[in-house]
């Protein structure tokens, strides 16, 4: 986006940059197919025994439910709730659901302010406490309601899914909560820092905001680049709208007959593209009238698209939603990565932090930032660091009482501090300048 970048990477405001999209798989990260055997007959209301234990590598059953608890934050009848929650079809008042507990630290403002930025995000739905959105897990998309409260989040299925998905999307959702992040540790490594130590002391709970998805992080990053926050919103719309199929114009996928980026919409119709002014005008027209206006808390929200879907996008449909041609080829660029395999977030979730930035960095159009953004919105990767943040940058400043905003060089020597907490601790001095400004 144009001008200087939010504090709090709310939306990509990065520096100018010249089917594996899944958050989720049937067995969680980290979870041994043993243990995710004995979490799912707890699901299923049988009591630990000691052959779960044994084959689970566990001394004894009070041993693994003790295992089952750090690696999924649920006890023996939060398992139960979670394999027996129904759902409440178009009421939910009458879903039971089921409660993912905090256990530490949390502070649900910061994540309502965080998802509810954009009232009109097509792709989500805030009311109050309560946030409704599809949830992507393997080949399919889960609409779930969560009640983000003080000291749990009641989760609400609208749809039954069967006992693995529940348990892939509990872990999901856990990260997505950022309560997978080492919030205790890194209390207990810097609360004695001068400049860090008041800082968090002012925030405790506050956990770097996630996103569902890598890929999602990052055509938002992409969506986002060289313009501002407004337009980036209505430009977010119109990709969620096209990927579902609406708006989407005539002829094939991306890959050819797009108009050059100094030409406006009327003009596309002499470009050779397929497509005439009426053709154009109509595409608009079906855009806007999904996309602007009204909030999502006016019906379902739609499914963030998949990679396949923005694969089929007609090429004709883009220019008409005002996407440049760059954007366009950056976004094709991007979801290709991800259906062809070599983007996979499972892969660059367990990869060592600078093997992952490289990775992502070695795809056209993702940036140093771009590739910051998704490293902490959606992998939460505490120690990324967003060198050239101007958020971070005016918070090193007014903290470190420079005269000059630090250069890249610079901020790289003052967080150093803080590592392996370089990405928590960026998101606490954004915290802070937004409370300097409030002053």
């Amino acid at each position: 986006m144009s001008g200087s970048k939010n504090s709090g990477l709310e939306a990509p405001q990065a520096p100018a940059t010249g089917s594996a999209a899944r958050s989720t798989t049937d067995a969680p990260a980290g979870l041994s197919p043993e243990l995710q055997e004995a979490a799912l007959a707890l699901m299923a209301g049988r009591p630990a025994d000691a052959g779960w234990a044994r084959r689970a590598g566990a001394s004894a059953p009070e041993v693994l439910i003790r295992r089952l608890k750090r690696a999924l934050g649920l006890t023996p009848q939060g398992f139960a709730e979670l394999g027996s929650a129904q759902p409440g079809g178009d009421d939910l008042s009458k879903s039971g659901g089921y409660a993912i507990t905090y256990g530490g630290s949390f502070n649900p403002g910061q994540i309502l302010r965080y998802l509810g930025r954009d009232p009109g995000n097509l792709a989500e739905r805030v009311e109050g406490s309560r946030y409704t959105r599809f949830f992507p897990l393997e080949d399919q998309q889960v609409l779930l309601t969560l009640e983000i409260g003080p000291k749990a989040c009641r989760v609400e299925f609208h749809h039954a899914p069967r006992p693995e998905a529940r348990l892939a999307l509990h872990r999901a959702l856990r990260r997505f909560l950022g309560l997978e992040q080492p919030l205790r540790a890194f209390y207990r490594a810097l609360e004695g820092d001068a400049v860090m130590g008041p800082v968090i002391r002012r925030n405790r709970g506050l956990r770097i905001p996630q996103v569902p998805s890598l890929w999602e992080a990052l055509c938002w990053a992409v969506i986002g680049q060289q313009i501002n926050l407004a337009f980036a919103y209505r430009l977010r719309n119109r990709f969620i709208a096209l990927g579902n199929g609406i708006g989407g114009g005539i002829g094939g996928g991306i890959g050819g007959g797009m108009v050059d980026d100094a030409r406006d919409a009327g003009d596309a119709a002499g470009a050779g593209n397929g497509a005439g002014a009426a053709e154009i005008g109509a595409a608009r027209e079906a855009a806007e009238s999904v996309t602007e206006g009204a909030p999502a808390s006016s019906g379902v929200p739609l499914p963030f698209p998949t990679p396949a879907q923005v694969l089929t996008i007609p090429a004709q449909a883009w220019r008409p939603a005002q996407f440049s041609r760059q954007k366009t080829a950056y976004l094709g660029g991007l979801a290709r990565a991800f259906e062809e395999g070599t983007l996979s977030q499972p892969a660059l979730e367990s990869a060592p932090l600078e093997e992952a930035e490289a990775t992502l960095r070695a795809v056209k159009g993702l940036g140093p930032w771009s590739v910051a953004y998704g490293m902490l919105r959606a992998l939460g990767r505490v120690d990324a660091l967003p060198v050239g943040d101007a958020g971070l940058r005016a918070a090193l400043r007014h903290h470190y009482r420079l005269e000059a905003m630090p250069d890249a060089r610079a901020q790289v020597e003052l967080m150093e501090t803080f590592r392996p907490y370089r990405g928590l601790a960026t998101t606490y001095f954004w915290r802070s300048l937004d409370q300097v400004r409030k002053k």
